[in-house]
């Protein structure tokens, strides 16, 4: 019908598709890409309540369709990880049981390594949230949060607005689908940093332990025995996606929330008066990569 009335050869539902990619698309070029999942564990990562059946016997993996789609959903999950997209754990459970599932199982595709912050506890999953976003340093509009019930989806959303909780499909079979649906993962560039991104974070609480259990008689005294080493380079094609991606991300002391695309960051630093560094970092715990410009 679309063909004869007037030359148009896709329905319209091919219409509705191709904006919500460039509605994708002008999203992540605006830096507004979702950087942490906050994953809840039964029936969700797995099927069953392990504090109830044991790790041995939750539905993963297996000659069994429902454990076949909790793996598929986890290889999804650690898709997303492996192109830089922050895990978390908040999941109501005894710690020791949940964790033994998760690294004595041999279905698990996640592994406790792959998530950058946990918290497997009784508590309030909405305090629990925020404790994570607050120690990964990301705001509460940088995360989703998975979980199966509609209670706790629910209290979510009501105490922490800026939070993005997707309503999960009632049958685990389409979560697989569900994940690849979502859109708000999809970035314009993967960089070297996004895909280290969780050795980054697993560095840095290894830093914070070490901090701890030693003691200094001052900051300066820590900072020194970090061996920290700061390397600068001029603005070049080797740098320039990611130099492109800290200008678009960065809010915390950009007083114009600038964006620029690389063609006007090009334009811009060609310019005679102009001049753009960017920084790379390391320290004794490991490279954090370029993180200045």
């Amino acid at each position: 019908k679309m063909w004869y009335s007037a030359k148009i050869p896709f329905d319209h539902s091919v219409f509705i598709k191709a904006s919500d990619d460039l509605k994708t698309i002008w999203s992540a070029s605006r830096g507004e890409t979702k950087k942490l999942i906050i994953c809840d564990l039964d029936n969700t990562l797995w099927g069953g309540v392990v504090g109830d059946l044991g790790w041995q016997k939750i539905r993963l993996g297996g000659h069994d369709h429902i454990g076949e789609a909790f793996v598929d959903f986890q290889c999804k999950l650690k898709a997303l990880h492996n192109k830089g997209i922050l895990l978390a754990i908040c999941s109501k459970n005894t710690s020791k049981i949940a964790i033994d599932a998760i690294e004595l199982n041999s279905e698990m595709i996640l592994k406790m390594k792959h998530f950058a912050s946990s918290r497997i506890n009784w508590n309030d999953k909405a305090t629990n949230i925020l404790e994570i976003c607050t120690e990964l340093n990301l705001g509460l509009n940088s995360a989703v949060f998975l979980d199966d019930s509609v209670s706790e989806r629910e209290r979510v959303k009501d105490a922490l607005p800026d939070i993005m909780v997707p309503e999960m499909p009632e049958d685990p079979r389409l979560y697989s689908e569900f994940i690849s649906e979502l859109t708000c993962f999809d970035k314009i560039n993967i960089t070297d940093e996004d895909r280290q991104r969780n050795r980054m974070y697993q560095n840095k609480k290894e830093e914070i332990r070490v901090q701890k259990d030693m003691k200094f008689k001052s900051p300066e005294e820590w900072l020194i025995s970090l061996n920290l080493k700061v390397v600068c380079e001029e603005f070049n094609q080797a740098n320039k996606i990611r130099t492109v991606q800290l200008i678009n991300k960065t809010n915390q002391m950009n007083l114009s929330t600038r964006r620029l695309t690389e063609a006007e960051l090009e334009e811009w630093a060609s310019s005679k008066n102009n001049y753009l560094w960017t920084f790379r970092v390391s320290d004794k715990f490991g490279d954090s990569g370029l993180t200045g410009i």
